[in-house]
């Protein structure tokens, strides 16, 4: 009779369609890059489901599979900082009934943690400078490391690479763990760093190093080299076309990945990969060098006739056009291709009023330019501006009075004493947060 009652309940229970057993998502990863999934998990076996059985609440671009008892919903883009979404996925029926009945899940993406670099901090031992972990949406701070004369660091999954100035004016290169211990990484002799970068999610740091003395007795001189932080830690140089060591004037890694783009002293662009030495593709001759798109696939360069935006896969670059802004066309001193086919762009328009070009920063659409960020009085200048992973907040540093501001004297990485960050909405405009402190790492 029992075993009658179970088989009755579990035919029942399929009888009714299918139901949800569980799900599986990284709300880490789905803010940080797309092609991340939600797997939903039935009790039994579903049919093929479409895009047009998916809604998503709040609206994002998504693609949807099945397999056995697995609905994956896979979101094209990086979904926004900590935001609750909706997942109804209706129509759904098994393999075997025609019982449809709808599987919904919601789940809340993680927060948005920012570090960037604090200098001159008073303390008891003196001025220190800090490398400061901060939650955008709240007020809080975290010192990660402080240190005397930290030039510029890299942010990884359970450690921080630091730079720091010597007595000698050289550098010293170290990765801080949770102890709060610098653990020393040899450079390639004795010398300066600068471009310092990290792929956290592949463990490559990168930089450039020039060796100490007179020019002409120099082995390196702003040559790029990589660290492999998981593997024997070995800085070695990056060979460019003809084998050599890369001497470049800027690089940046491709998101997520350990494959580099790079401009070279004679303003060559090339896209290289440290883990695949004889992989690299020559991509062009420009003048200028700018930022890469969140999803590596577009790179922004220049020529004597302005911006223009190059996609990497393919080598070809496309003149990046500014919109007109308070009714003249502004000038476009930086820019970043968003999703969307839209821009970041820093511009620069005359102001009748002060009788000098203020600097805005303005999204872009190919048709309007709609200005999110000025800086206070238009008396400030924008130094420069990092985009969030996900694409919903820029980081901006200005200073705001460029008639007072007084430089540190940092000789590699400086900046003005008073220089701070601004975190603003892309979509909206919106100011989050400012921080006293710059060199933003997502």
């Amino acid at each position: 009779m029992l075993a009658l009652l179970v088989a009755g309940a579990a035919a029942l229970g399929y009888s009714q369609g299918p139901r949800l057993a569980g799900a599986q998502v990284d709300v880490a990863g789905v803010v940080a890059q797309g092609g991340q999934q939600l797997r939903l998990f039935a009790n039994q076996q579903v049919a093929r489901v479409s895009v047009d059985q998916l809604t998503i609440v709040p609206d994002a671009a998504a693609t949807v599979s099945t397999s056995g008892d697995v609905i994956a919903v896979e979101f094209t883009q990086p979904l926004n900082y900590n935001t609750t979404y909706s997942v109804r996925v209706a129509g759904v029926t098994s393999r075997y009934l025609d019982s449809p009945s709808t599987l919904e899940y919601r789940f809340t993406t993680a927060g948005a943690d920012v570090y960037y670099l604090s200098r001159s901090v008073a303390s008891d031992s003196g001025p220190v400078d800090q490398i400061v972990r901060s939650a955008i949406d709240t007020a809080g701070r975290d010192v990660v490391y402080s240190a005397a004369r930290i030039q510029d660091f890299a942010v990884f999954d359970r450690a921080v690479a630091v730079v720091t100035i010597n007595d000698d004016g050289n550098n010293a290169l170290a990765l801080v763990g949770g102890s709060g211990e610098p653990d020393p990484i040899d450079l390639p002799g004795t010398g300066t760093v600068d471009l310092v970068r990290g792929s956290a999610g592949t463990g490559y740091l990168g930089f450039t190093f020039t060796d100490s003395g007179p020019t002409t007795d120099r082995g390196y001189s702003d040559t790029l080299f990589t660290v492999d932080l998981g593997g024997a830690r070995a800085v070695a140089p990056v060979a460019g076309l003809d084998g050599t060591p890369l001497q470049v004037l800027d690089w940046q890694f491709l998101p997520g990945t350990s494959r580099i783009v790079a401009q070279n002293s004679d303003e060559s662009v090339i896209m290289a990969d440290p883990a695949e030495p004889d992989s690299v593709i020559p991509l062009g001759q420009y003048t200028e060098f700018g930022p890469v798109s969140t999803d590596g696939a577009t790179l922004v360069v220049g020529t004597a006739a302005g911006l223009r935006a190059l996609t990497i896969a393919t080598g070809k670059s496309e003149p990046l056009l500014s919109s007109p802004l308070d009714g003249a066309v502004p000038h476009v001193s930086a820019a970043e291709v968003l999703a969307g086919g839209r821009t970041l762009q820093q511009v620069a328009v005359f102001d009748d009023d002060t009788g000098r070009f203020a600097s805005s920063l303005t999204v872009d659409d190919g048709q309007t330019s709609r200005r999110i960020f000025a800086t206070l009085d238009k008396r400030g200048s924008i130094e420069g501006f990092r985009v969030s992973p996900n694409g919903e907040f820029v980081a901006v540093e200005t200073v705001p009075n460029v008639s007072k501001s007084v430089p540190d004297d940092y000789p590699r990485n400086g900046r003005s004493q008073s220089v701070s960050t601004s975190f603003v909405s892309i979509y909206t405009g919106e100011l989050v947060k400012t921080v006293e402190g710059f060199d933003v790492s997502w």
